[in-house]
């Protein structure tokens, strides 16, 4: 079976992925305007996040590219936590370690090859760095 062949990154894209950072969403102005994107442009039209939650941008030059918003995983999901292998006293005492992506957004001029992986990359590397500062 041949391999696919990987997509050829112009220089501005090439760019783009070096140079991305990315930060919690912590000022009530931010917040706004992140849940207004999710509401324009999300195909749920929703940003309202349940229990406790983290929001995150992915900026370029100050640009806004991506937004995403983590929250605490469902109390009970059997496939999951069959699939993990936990039992129901597990589950009750690790589900605090869980979070769920539960909205995630490019915004619709910012598309760009292996802009969501670096994104996903760079808010897992934060959120261990955060995590290990605990």
């Amino acid at each position: 079976m041949a391999k696919a062949k990987r997509p050829c990154l112009s220089a501005d894209e090439q760019q783009i992925l070096e140079h991305l950072q990315v930060r919690v969403v912590s000022t009530p102005k931010d917040t706004a305007w992140l849940d207004q994107l999710f509401r324009d442009h999300h195909y749920l039209h929703d940003a309202t996040p349940v229990g406790e939650h983290l929001r995150y941008v992915a900026t370029y030059l100050g640009q806004w590219l991506a937004v995403a918003t983590w929250s605490g995983t469902a109390f009970q999901l059997k496939a999951r936590d069959a699939f993990i292998g936990w039992s129901h006293e597990q589950g009750r005492r690790r589900r605090a370690l869980l979070a769920n992506n539960s909205r995630l957004l490019v915004l619709p001029e910012c598309h760009s090859p292996n802009l969501i992986s670096r994104f996903i990359k760079l808010m897992m590397a934060r959120l261990s760095a955060d995590w290990q500062q605990r």
